[in-house]
């Protein structure tokens, strides 16, 4: 777990085989850089960014989790670049009041949607590949605005973009 850190730096570490615990939580205003991350086999979210944190994360594997691969919330912040995700059994990604930039990413057999955005009004989606999906690639609700751009959706059992208004 990292809280409160103003700047700190992860690279090449992997995590995996968790039960009862996150594989990592960023926590209350840190500032996190976070390259060629790798976890897998967490039975909760594998990643969770919270309470006006920051990460960026590059090149980074995510994979069977029966929870979130990644969870961000409260006025935080996370750019997602380069990185694959396989095996989720929940939404891939979950996103709540918070800004993301989520760029050049593969998704691939995701139990519910591939990205969930909930009341975030800065958010990007472009590049990315979706693949497998079995509710929606891409859902959009309650007051968000952002830009979805270039993104290539095929074979999922549901509708591939929603935008929804609660």
């Amino acid at each position: 777990e990292i809280i409160q850190f103003k700047k700190c730096e992860i690279n090449h570490v992997k995590i995996n085989n968790l039960k009862d615990h996150p594989g990592l939580i960023i926590d209350n205003n840190s500032n996190v850089t976070a390259n060629e991350l790798i976890i897998s086999n967490v039975s909760k979210t594998l990643l969770k960014c919270t309470n006006r944190s920051f990460l960026k994360l590059t090149n980074s594997n995510f994979s069977n989790s029966k929870s979130n691969a990644i969870h961000v919330s409260d006025q935080s912040c996370i750019d997602i670049f380069k990185s694959t995700f396989s095996d989720i059994k929940s939404s891939c990604i979950y996103i709540e009041c918070s800004k993301c930039q989520i760029d050049s990413n593969d998704f691939k057999n995701i139990g519910k949607n591939g990205i969930e955005i909930e009341s975030t009004e800065n958010f990007e989606i472009k590049d990315n590949k979706f693949e497998k999906i079995k509710n929606c690639a891409i859902l959009i609700s309650e007051k968000s605005r952002g830009v979805i751009d270039k993104n290539i959706i095929f074979n999922t059992e549901n509708v591939a973009f929603l935008a929804a208004i609660a």
